[in-house]
C-alpha cells in the first residue's frame, strides 16, 4: 500500500468522528460533508510526519 492509501485509509476511519464534530459546529448535513471534505484535502496535501495526532 502507498502512501497516499495509507492517508486515505487512516482519514476514513476518522470519517465519521470528524462528521459529527462538523455537523454540530454547521448545523446540516451539507454543511458538514463539505467540512470534512475540506479536511480530506488538507490531510491529503499534508506531510505525515508533520501531524503528530491525526484524530486530534
Amino acid at each position: 500500500m502507498d502512501q497516499a492509501q495509507e492517508k486515505a485509509q487512516e482519514f476514513e476511519t476518522l470519517r465519521p468522528r470528524l462528521f459529527s464534530l462538523a455537523y454540530r459546529m454547521r448545523g446540516s448535513a451539507a454543511g458538514a460533508e463539505d467540512a470534512v471534505q475540506d479536511a480530506y484535502l488538507r490531510r491529503h496535501g499534508a506531510e505525515r510526519a508533520r501531524i503528530a495526532a491525526p484524530g486530534a
